[in-house]
């Protein structure tokens, strides 16, 4: 049957819908009556069929708006359309009087109007607000806003664009005028099931003001002034960026070329040690002078020769012993001694008997390994050049004392210090610790006169663990705990003597080389005769006023010296800020680190893992769908929640950093990160205006969240599940690789959405079809284009995501994205150009901050000249190939491009995916192409 009158009634778990129709049809002047059965998990559907009507089924949620537009899809060639509400029951044979003014010509659109509730529904706030919108949008005023009994002439519904949801009507009434139609409403005997001034009214008058909003919005105004306004907004946006963004304190080193040195290294302790109660001079320096250090080598927590190398060389260095080693047992035995206890499993580094010429008893060479690229020595070669005079204490405690692994701190190339002062402290505290004490202060006292740089060598090692004693116990390892502490209590004792001795010196006592497993370590200051100056220890390599690397320490010796720092020396010098220091900061910094570590593995392998069971599922879902087998909807329907469920992990994550140090207990955290997705992805899964509307309000969330993070504090990034930690000395401040991946998948995702949204919304005043079409597509594009610009800006800044390599792939992707979009042809003469503009963009902000001077990455590698430049990139490129050999997040690969080979055959293909939404599919092929080159 063609032509007259059809009914459209969207339903949704209604218990009155058979009424509806029935009543309807009764009326005979209703010639079919579709039911659009949109999402509900009830018998609607049946019921509706069963009184008569045409059922419709979208197979999601799509709202009332597009509920509406499904049904006018099914009956295209309607003369009048009714549109009616399913919970009318009985009464809704009253409608069909809408239509006699369309029959009469008096009218191209009519509205119901409703009795008087009488006290049954709200309070009329947003009805008054839908109807001032109208007034003030297409100068119409009208009594009715929200009525969504309505009769519409055909080519008039079938010409306008349907505002999404509960934006339905207020879109028709305002975009009927705009379009020169007469708008009529009539008095009508109609009833509805009211909602009430209950929680659940409420919650769905929210919802309806939120998407008469959305709807009001893209109608304010002409297309051109829209896209000015998008433009300022992001201009906008931008400076407030820039003005919020954090400024880091800077710490101060104070240089004084004729004062002397001491650098106190205490290994095999951590940051947690502060809490004891048995070091109350390490705790007194914590509360006035204090940071957290990030001890991290390449090689393991206990390599003691590679942290002690490290600080020597300013940079990352491995010592491995070579496969040859012709150093007898006889030899170590002879120049040590057989009662050394604090070796461990590390090598053994001595000193020929002069006392002046560092002997490697079990030889040393640096690894070949690309995250080794330091030059042993190069501290030593410096203050040599500079006339400086070194010297090695030894104050180790247990051992024979002529164990000496810190002198590689300061030997140059030649493997030659100025001065060694064997020695050792005891291995607990107890008789005769005071007068060892006493000696080992006056070695310093002496060097310290010389003007020296010395290095104290303090604290222990731990004990070896032959494999022939079989596993440890609780109890060795308690005792081995026992042992470790007493060594610290003895370089407590130490450093308390320090304090009261008359040293003109600064004293810097680091920790490195933690027990177990990569830990935070202290990093202390005392000046001559105790009195420190008060502030917290950090450096610019981190931009934490209290946090500062191993490779920071080389650098901080030399600007206290005031010598230049090599370009070869990554770290920078540790200063004080003129912020307090706070020994609870730091514990409580510490714990975070290692709460996270603890929970990382676990979270992010299954994580991985359920993405890959998920996406097979899916697989599975399309292929039964596409044959027709039953349980295929069901299934994707599942897949779809645990989806959800993946998008909205990486912001909840973020979101619980926010949590006090007290939830981040791995057991806690866990539970935390798995509710918090879990409601936002619930949240998430009701925002359905289009299929992937749940999807694009977790990257909207997600960006923002990001955005914002990055232009305030940068707190969410930092030691967070998905950002980074100290511990790992990968990157300590601005946007972390992950951040960056979440933040450029969510921009594509939102802007894709806006892209293909707005080039489908109404334009007003009415004009050309064809400018209408210019002016909401340029509204959209530019809408994308702002947002990208913003998340270019927030990435790149140095004061913000400081992360230099986002703009390798975020330039082009963006351009290409935006190029595809606005429909521009690809060739291979715009390609070639589209490429050589990006460079030249790259090349210029290289450049611009090569000459600005500042202190981060990129300055630094384009201050390194071309040399520098391509040995960053060099080691980069190892670097990132490493990590792509051990992460768990190597894993997806695999999983996405079985799950993309998969759904393109199983589901019927990119065109069954997409249909004509051209901008979707771009949106997709540019998700896919940031992965391949972010991976890279």
């Amino acid at each position: 049957m063609s032509g007259g009158v059809v009914a459209i009634v969207p339903a949704r778990g209604s218990s009155t819908v058979g009424a509806t129709v029935e009543a309807l049809i009764g009326t005979g002047r209703v010639d079919r009556v579709v039911v659009v059965d949109d999402g509900s998990r009830d018998d609607t559907g049946s019921r509706a069929a069963a009184a008569g009507a045409m059922v419709v089924r979208p197979g999601c949620n799509l709202g009332k708006g597009g509920a509406v537009g499904v049904g006018i899809d099914a009956a295209p060639d309607a003369l009048r359309y009714l549109l009616v509400d399913a919970d009318l029951g009985d009464t809704a044979a009253a409608v069909v009087g809408l239509l006699d003014p369309l029959e009469r010509g008096d009218a191209e659109m009519t509205v119901a109007r409703f009795p008087p509730a009488a006290g049954r529904g709200g309070f009329g706030l947003i009805k008054r607000a839908s109807a001032s919108l109208i007034e003030w949008l297409c100068g119409e005023r009208v009594t009715e806003p929200l009525s969504g009994q309505r009769g519409v002439d055909g080519p008039l519904l079938r010409s306008l664009r349907l505002a999404p949801r509960f934006g339905l009507e207020v879109g028709l009434t305002v975009d009927a005028v705009r379009a020169g139609a007469r708008v009529v409403e009539l008095p009508l005997p109609l009833d509805h099931a009211h909602t009430g001034r209950t929680v659940a009214g409420f919650r769905h008058r929210i919802r309806q003001g939120v998407d008469i909003v959305r709807a009001a919005s893209v109608r304010m105004g002409a297309g051109s002034t829209r896209v000015v306004g998008v433009a300022a907004l992001g201009v906008v946006t931008a400076l407030c960026c820039v003005l919020l963004a954090p400024s880091t304190p800077t710490p101060r080193v104070r240089a004084d070329a004729h004062r002397s040195v001491v650098l106190v290294t205490v290994a095999f302790t951590k940051l947690a040690d502060l809490e004891e109660p048995t070091l109350p001079n390490m705790a007194a320096l914590a509360d006035r002078s204090a940071g957290a250090l990030a001890p991290r080598t390449p090689s393991a927590p206990g390599d003691q020769a590679s942290g002690y190398s490290t600080i020597g060389a300013g940079a990352p260095v491995v010592m491995v012993s070579p496969e040859q080693d012709d150093v007898e047992i006889e030899e170590i035995t002879g120049l040590l001694g057989d009662d050394d206890d604090t070796i461990g499993a590390g090598p053994a580094i001595g000193a020929t008997p002069d006392g002046r010429v560092i002997r490697v008893v079990t030889r040393l060479v640096r690894s070949s390994d690309s995250r080794s690229y330091g030059r042993p020595g190069l501290l030593g070669d410096t203050l040599r050049a500079a006339g400086v005079g070194r010297t090695y204490v030894g104050a180790r405690s247990g051992g024979s004392g002529r164990h000496v692994p810190a002198a590689l701190a300061l030997m140059d190339s030649r493997h030659h210090i100025d001065h060694i002062e064997r020695g050792a402290l005891p291995l607990a505290p107890g008789p005769g610790l005071d007068d060892a004490v006493r000696n080992r202060v006056d070695a310093v006292r002496t060097a310290v006169r010389r003007g020296d740089v010395v290095v104290l060598d303090a604290g222990g090692a731990p004990q070896m663990w032959p494999a022939t004693n079989g596993p440890m116990t609780d109890d060795d390892r308690a005792a081995r705990e026992h042992r470790r502490l007493g060594q610290i209590e003895v370089t407590d004792a130490l450093l308390g003597a320090l304090r009261q001795a008359d040293l003109d010196a600064t004293v810097l006592v680091v920790g490195l080389a933690p027990p177990g497993a990569w830990r935070l370590t202290p990093v202390l200051e005392l000046d001559s005769g105790g009195q420190g100056r008060s502030g917290a220890l950090g450096s610019t390599s981190t931009r934490h006023v209290d946090e500062s690397l191993l490779t920071d320490v080389a650098p901080t010796l030399l600007a206290l010296k005031g010598i230049d720092v090599p370009r070869d020396m990554v770290g920078a010098p540790i200063g004080r800020a003129d912020v307090p220091s706070s020994r609870s900061s730091l514990t409580s910094l510490s714990n975070r680190a290692e709460y996270r570590d603890r929970v990382y593995v676990p979270m992010i392998m299954g994580f991985v893992i359920a993405q890959g069971v998920v996406y097979l599922l899916a697989i599975v879902g399309l292929r039964r769908r596409r044959k027709g087998a039953p349980g295929g909807q069901g299934i994707l329907e599942v897949a779809e929640r645990f989806a959800l469920a993946f998008c909205a992990f990486p912001v909840a994550t973020f979101l619980w950093r926010l949590m006090p140090v007290g939830l981040q207990v791995p057991w806690v955290a866990a539970v935390g990160f798995l509710c918090t997705t879990l409601v936002l992805a619930t949240l998430a899964w009701h925002c359905r205006h289009h299929p992937l509307s749940p999807i694009v309000w977790l990257a909207g969330l997600t960006v923002l969240v990001e955005v914002v993070d990055a232009a305030t504090s940068g707190a969410l990034q930092h030691v967070s599940l998905l950002g980074y930690t100290p511990v790992t000395a990968a990157r300590f401040y601005g946007m972390g690789n992950m951040g960056y991946a979440i933040l450029g998948a969510g921009a594509i995702l939102l802007a894709g959405s806006w892209a293909a949204a707005r080039r489908t919304m109404p334009e007003a005043p009415p004009s050309a079809e064809s400018g209408r079409r210019r002016w909401t597509r340029a509204e959209g594009l530019t809408a994308a284009g702002v947002l990208f610009a913003v998340v270019l800006l927030v990435e790149v800044a140095p004061s913000m995501g400081a992360d230099f390599g986002g703009v390798l792939s975020f330039l082009p992707v963006f351009a290409g994205l935006l190029a595809l979009w606005a429909g521009v042809r690809v060739t291979w003469l715009r390609a070639i150009v589209g490429g050589l503009l990006c460079v030249a963009a790259v090349v210029a902000f290289v450049w611009w901050e090569g000459r600005t001077g500042g202190d981060g990455h990129v300055s630094r590698f384009a201050q390194g000249g071309l040399p520098g430049m391509w040995d960053t990139i060099v080691r980069k490129g190892a670097t990132n190939l490493r990590v792509m050999r051990i992460t768990f997040w190597t894993w997806m690969v695999p999983i996405i491009v079985v799950f993309i080979v998969g759904s393109l055959t199983a589901g019927g293909g990119w065109r069954r995916w997409f249909g004509n939404a051209r901008e979707w599919g771009v949106t997709f092929s540019g998700l896919l192409a940031f992965g391949v080159i972010g991976g890279w």
